[in-house]
């Protein structure tokens, strides 16, 4: 498989009871050892076999391009009582030439919520006594508002993969199925694109690349994971038209994927995907 300095991965179903989906080409199962078998073309089935803990959620204070900063304004949230964390987002890059880059930003949230409405409502009791000692409230009538993070990953849990002719099997999440060639395509029914769009609707779409089914409290999240260019080729014709100057698709390439490398594990930090 492609390098994963060179991957993205796709939210592309997040956090269904099941996911329905179609193989077709050559596909092996992953397991958690290492080890592999063959999956057969077909539709198939996939639900919680075995779930895992669910998402929980902080609200995010302050970011920071140093760690040390962060920690010190951590440092500062709890010896006003505010219980604070520090969290790593971005993920590890590499360029041209085989250095190793560090396009991560440091975020310090506030907090412990089962789902991402409660740490919204719950903002403004939890943090206004403390923000005129943390600097977070500029104006005294100022009503404080903070996104909410995700700050754990879905760890643990299983899979089960059902057949269309019956025949079933249990993987540790994330479940992974591989394209064994190019020409390997899965297919994934109800996929939601064009989110809060006027556009949003669902669709059944076809894919490139490597199918992860995690587990995610007691539902399950599709994951697409596969090489940059492939998915710049996707990409590209949903941003411009593919009959306008190659110059300019050139630059919406390079553009599109400087972004992509940029930001992976930011948007989506906690989540098993980079990208929605």
């Amino acid at each position: 498989m492609t390098s994963r300095f060179n991957t993205i991965r796709v939210g592309l179903s997040i956090r269904q009871k099941a996911v329905e989906f179609a193989l077709h080409g050559r596909f092996q199962l992953v397991h958690d050892d290492g080890s592999t078998d063959p999956i057969r073309e077909g539709r198939y089935h996939a639900t919680v076999a075995e779930a895992c803990r669910g998402p929980r959620w902080g609200l995010r204070l302050r970011s920071f391009q140093a760690a040390s900063d962060a920690e010190t304004f951590a440092g500062r949230a709890r010896r006003n009582e505010l219980p604070s964390e520090v969290h790593r987002l971005g993920r590890e890059l590499r360029d041209g030439n085989g250095n190793d880059l560090a396009p991560y930003v440091w975020v310090v949230t506030a907090g412990d919520f089962q789902t991402e409405a409660q740490a919204s409502a719950g903002a403004e009791e939890l943090i206004a006594p403390h923000a005129d000692n943390l600097g977070l409230r500029a104006y005294p009538d100022q009503w404080l508002q903070f996104d909410a993070l995700r700050i754990n990953r879905p760890e643990g849990g299983r899979v089960r993969i059902e057949s269309e002719n019956g025949t079933s099997f249990t993987l540790a999440s994330p479940g992974r199925i591989e394209p064994l060639d190019e020409a390997a395509r899965f297919e994934l029914a109800e996929v939601r694109i064009g989110i809060d769009f006027h556009w949003d609707h669902v669709e059944r779409l076809s894919f490139r690349g490597a199918l992860d089914l995690a587990v995610d409290g007691e539902a399950l999240t599709a994951v697409n994971e596969v090489d940059i260019e492939s998915y710049l080729l996707s990409l590209l014709g949903s941003e411009m038209r593919s009959d306008w100057p190659k110059e300019a698709l050139a630059a919406q390439a390079v553009a599109a994927r400087s972004t992509i490398l940029a930001t992976r594990g930011r948007h989506h930090y906690g989540e098993a995907f980079d990208l929605c």
